[in-house]
């Protein structure tokens, strides 16, 4: 029906079983909206739940729920890029090393590649870093007292975000005008 698993949207929220709505409106039809459908038929009862009334609640059968009802899937997007710091000095797409690097994340680094970026079908969950990327330090630049002759980099690494998990669905790398 559409083309959701080709585009770049920032986040999507795709119905497992979409079904085409039993009644319509005018301008349902105007927008064409049993061409795209974007919900589902539930049956429901309006009816007495062992001889007590219960107020805006809804009982769904579980059954149903295990065999999909209402599944959906959630993509996010996760967008980085190397910005230019100052004239000469550019962010780099890497996997930071914890020796020269300042700042770093608390998450894991383990699922990254060389170049800093996780590879599609890596499950990820918590505060794992998706994308690594560091920043040079100027040299006169102290971080109130930690850091030391080793430290060149600071760590600009992007985490997935703590509450989420899921699996790496596809990586874009392109190029921009610069």
């Amino acid at each position: 029906l559409t083309n959701f698993d080709e585009r770049s949207d920032t986040m999507a929220n795709i119905l497992y079983y979409p079904q085409k709505p039993l009644a319509t409106t005018r301008s349902m039809e105007f927008l064409r909206f049993r061409e795209l459908p974007a919900g589902q038929n539930a049956i429901v009862a309006i009816a007495c739940y062992s001889g007590y009334n219960q107020e805006d609640s809804v009982i769904m059968n579980q059954s149903s729920i295990d065999r999909g009802l209402f599944r959906s899937l959630f993509y996010r997007a996760y967008v980085e890029q190397e910005k230019r710091i100052g004239i000469s000095a550019v962010e780099t797409f890497e996997k930071p090393l914890r020796s020269e690097t300042m700042k770093m994340k608390h998450g894991t680094y383990e699922k990254l590649d060389d170049d800093g970026i996780i590879a599609p079908g890596t499950r990820v969950s918590g505060e794992d870093v998706i994308i690594a990327k560091t920043a040079p330090m100027a040299q006169d630049n102290e971080e109130l007292g930690k850091r030391t002759k080793l430290h060149t980099k600071r760590d600009a690494s992007t985490p997935l975000r703590s509450t989420e998990n899921g699996i790496v669905d596809k990586v874009l790398l392109t190029t921009n005008q610069e």
